[in-house]
């Protein structure tokens, strides 16, 4: 179900403006396509190397200008957090009624919002939740169009001046970066494979490293733009299941409705990236302060567990290192990271705080699989391959009700957080 302010258009689609790198930076190809009234050429590591950028032009889509139009933060936590797992709340017709209530009143009760949220949100709804839960989109229906329409503008104006030859120049290293950080991204997944979306990828990561030059690009934000992409895509295709996209319903789209999807994508992505900044400035302090609170809350709940790890000589930084950094992306499929966002969006300070609890109840939950292994080695691999494959988001819920009663129990003992300014 679309929003008023996510409404497909008929705009002819057109190529992005580069072509990220295949696989390494030994690619020396650069490809020219043309379209209408903009000649679009593709930038790869090589060329950037290579060739002074004082002649590469901002070769960027420019998003027509005539767009589409069409028509307190307190709530009860024992509902918000008991345990819903009785039916798939995409089926729940109960449910999603609730959801058609909040979203359709003016202006929208942000804390019902959440409260709803926090156990799923039906996939027809959650890229305008998303949105709302993001400080987004208004709660007021009045203030939405204008404002995503001025957001998206403003967006496609700083794509255009981080494209220019003097912010290549400035940013020449950051760009090569991430040309060869997109193609490794979701390796097995072949979307995102797809040239069109790994330009989206390019642009949205670069402007966002351009425009925050404190932290800059880090590896691993390149995966947290993943889940908006494919929930906001989502408002524009008619798919059952993320798993099921397929690069013809990107090449069908317009090239307005695009060009929503890449600036929603952008803003969204930001507002995650501000709560948990600490974790991508230099030294990533943010991670190393959970990874320490995280080591300490194990030694409280699961104390076996973590003596066998020290025992066999583990450091948790070892491997919640790309936990943290990576909101565990890489452990759990696409489906399941989707719903635990659910839950992010919908908690206070859910992408970094409540984040920990998650890690530590993740943990848990393989303890007696860890605990059978015997050596540093076989700990190792089985740390970084965790038996995750089945997971379906109804253990999310579990998981995310198993974390808030350690929330509960833990976030405020000074034994646990004194020392980690979560």
């Amino acid at each position: 179900m679309q929003s008023n302010v996510c409404s497909r258009t008929s705009t002819k689609s057109s190529p992005g403006p580069g072509k990220a790198l295949r696989q390494e930076t030994n690619s020396d190809n650069q490809i020219s396509n043309v379209s209408k009234s903009l000649k679009l050429t593709s930038i790869s590591s090589s060329d950037l190397k290579n060739r002074d950028t004082s002649d590469l032009k901002p070769c960027v889509p420019v998003p027509n200008s005539e767009k589409s139009k069409n028509d307190n933060k307190e709530s009860s936590m024992s509902n918000r957090h008991h345990v819903y797992v009785s039916k798939d709340f995409d089926e729940d017709s109960s449910r999603i009624k609730k959801f058609e209530n909040i979203i359709n009143s003016n202006p929208i009760n942000l804390s019902e919002l959440e409260k709803l949220s926090w156990k799923g949100i039906p996939k027809s709804y959650r890229a305008v939740c998303w949105k709302l839960l993001s400080d987004y989109l208004p709660l007021k229906k009045e203030l939405q169009e204008k404002t995503i329409e001025q957001k998206r503008n403003s967006y496609w104006e700083s794509v255009n001046e981080c494209y220019s030859p003097t912010f290549l120049d400035l940013n020449h290293d950051t760009l090569r970066q991430i040309l060869n950080d997109i193609p490794r991204m979701n390796p097995l997944v072949p979307i995102f494979q797809n040239e069109t979306v790994q330009n989206i990828f390019q642009r949205v990561l670069y402007v966002w490293a351009v425009r925050h030059p404190g932290s800059g690009y880090v590896q691993g934000i390149n995966d947290l733009l993943t889940p908006f992409f494919v929930v906001f895509l989502i408002d524009y295709i008619q798919i059952a299941n993320y798993t099921e996209i397929e690069a013809k319903d990107i090449e069908n789209l317009p090239q307005e409705s695009l060009h929503q999807l890449e600036a929603d994508c952008y803003w969204c992505m930001t507002k995650l990236l501000d709560r948990i900044q600490e974790n991508y400035i230099f030294s990533q302090p943010g991670i190393q302060k959970k990874i320490s609170a995280l080591e300490e809350l194990m030694k409280r709940i699961d104390r076996t567990l973590y003596e066998h790890l020290k025992k066999n000589n583990i450091e948790f930084i070892q491997f919640a290192f790309r936990w943290m950094n990576n909101l565990l992306m890489r452990e759990i499929p696409l489906n399941c990271t989707i719903r635990l966002w659910d839950t992010y969006h919908a908690e206070p300070f859910g992408f970094s705080d409540f984040h920990l609890y998650v890690c530590a109840a993740f943990l848990s939950r393989y303890s007696k699989n860890l605990i059978e292994e015997k050596d540093f080695q076989g700990l190792m691999i089985l740390l970084q391959n965790l038996p995750t494959r089945n997971l379906k988001t109804s253990d999310i819920t579990l998981l995310t009700a198993e974390a808030y009663k350690l929330q509960v129990m833990f976030a405020n003992s000074p034994s646990h957080t004194s020392g980690h300014n979560l």
